[in-house]
């Protein structure tokens, strides 16, 4: 009986008496027990964990079937004496093949090997590179286990800047030129692409064959098409080799863009006498921008409104719009009770001071009608006029005329009697 640690290692044996009882002292923790009797050809491979302050620990163990596993490593065409660690739930093992075989228990196993070596670069460097080997095995048969340890690749790459970094603007071209350099563990065929709509790239040369630690020299030509914040920004582009990809990105400068819309935003909104209407505001430039707001309270006056621009359900006079953000105020207006109310168009003014010198004015054009009032209903009064009516029109109509007929033709007949008898 082995009693292994976590690493695999063999920390105490036993053997069994005749009634298959055994004990070794143990420190706390968690354990792989390995029991095996090649006489019987049994064995057992589970885990144990040994509490803390406990005197003794009993287990029971279950002798199975087992069969002789003979493993090898090999590394290229070279066989090699190095270390397999063999795994079963929380059980585990580590031996050297060229020991000799191992007895396993009917089961699934996964076996395990790695190792490290290193290599020459294309310049001279030295390159550590890592090798390595896994695969799951169910042991139900004497068995031969090859193990070929395989290199893990590592893509890696680095661009370098040589030219000077340049300011640009939304719709601009540069040229760069950097230097490309693999600092990966394998030979790599690369492909380099743009990586969105944003920019628009190209690259001489577009593809290159790179050995490890090589270097290739590669201008890129890039127009800016998207709209992105300014101040100090990358341009990406993708390193596309076999089987994947990789981002990389060169710095550049955006210059500063101040820039909004405002635009009404669907149809006003009637509450009673007050009304809303909508106002979109857009900060389309690349930076953030605050936008001032201000009505003409005296032309809203004189035609019978009062008004507001609210945010939130607040009152406000300016809006702060970071980049590539949008708000919807409302232009609140409400009919004044001392003026007739008319509909007409006014305009919602509105600047941003963007530098000393700079301001940005826009002036939306908005219309408003006569308020919807629900407070106001008519009533009809007067002399032969009925209050409340919810009669048919048509048919009251064509009643009335009727009646009148009749009217007219008892008349003409009532005048014609009276002529015979003069």
């Amino acid at each position: 009986v082995m009693l292994v640690n976590s690493a695999g290692d063999i920390l105490n044996t036993a053997s069994t008496n005749s009634l298959g009882f055994y004990s070794m002292q143990v420190p706390t923790g968690e354990y792989t027990i390995y029991a095996l009797n090649n006489m019987t050809k049994t064995a057992y491979f589970g885990g144990v964990y040994i509490y803390g302050f406990a005197q003794s620990v009993s287990q029971n163990i279950t002798m199975k079937n087992a069969y002789y596993v003979t493993a090898s490593v090999n590394l290229g065409s070279k066989l090699v004496n190095n270390i397999v660690n063999i795994t079963s739930g929380s059980a585990r093992y580590a031996f050297y093949p060229q020991s000799g075989s191992l007895l396993l228990p009917l089961g699934s196993y996964t076996f395990e090997s790695s190792t490290s070596s290193t290599e020459q670069t294309f310049n001279g460097g030295i390159l550590s590179v890592s090798y390595s080997t896994s695969t799951i095995v169910y042991v139900n048969a004497d068995m031969t286990l090859p193990l070929t340890l395989n290199k893990n690749v590592v893509h890696s790459f680095q661009a370098k800047l040589l030219s000077s970094q340049v300011s640009i603007s939304r719709g601009d071209n540069l040229t760069y030129r950097f230097n490309l350099t693999n600092l990966g563990n394998s030979e790599e065929s690369i492909f380099l692409a743009s990586t969105s709509g944003t920019w628009t790239e190209s690259f001489n040369p577009g593809t290159i064959n790179l050995m490890p630690g090589q270097t290739a020299n590669v201008t890129m030509n890039a127009t800016l098409n998207g709209n992105i914040a300014s101040g100090s920004q990358r341009i990406p582009f993708n390193v596309e080799y076999i089987g994947g990809s990789v981002q990389l990105s060169l710095p550049v400068k955006i210059n500063v863009n101040y820039n909004y819309t405002a635009s009404e935003n669907g149809f006003p909104a009637y509450n009673g006498s007050r009304t809303l209407i909508p106002v979109l505001l857009n900060n389309t430039g690349n930076a953030p921008i605050t936008v001032n707001l201000s009505l003409n309270e005296t032309r809203l006056a004189l035609n019978g409104w009062y008004g507001s621009v609210e945010l939130n359900n607040a009152n406000v006079t300016s809006v702060y719009l970071p980049f590539g953000t949008s708000e919807v105020v409302y232009v609140a207006l409400n009919s004044s009770a001392s003026k007739p109310v008319y509909p007409f168009t006014f305009a919602l003014s509105t600047n941003s001071t963007v530098s000393q010198n700079n301001t940005i004015s826009k002036s939306l054009s908005l219309s408003i009608s006569s308020p919807q009032s629900a407070s106001l209903t008519p009533y009809p009064s007067g002399d032969n006029i009925i209050a409340n009516y919810t009669g048919a029109p048509v048919e009251t109509l064509i009643s009335g005329i009727l009646v009148i007929a009749v009217a007219v033709i008892a008349g003409l007949i009532v005048t014609a009697y009276r002529s015979r008898k003069k």
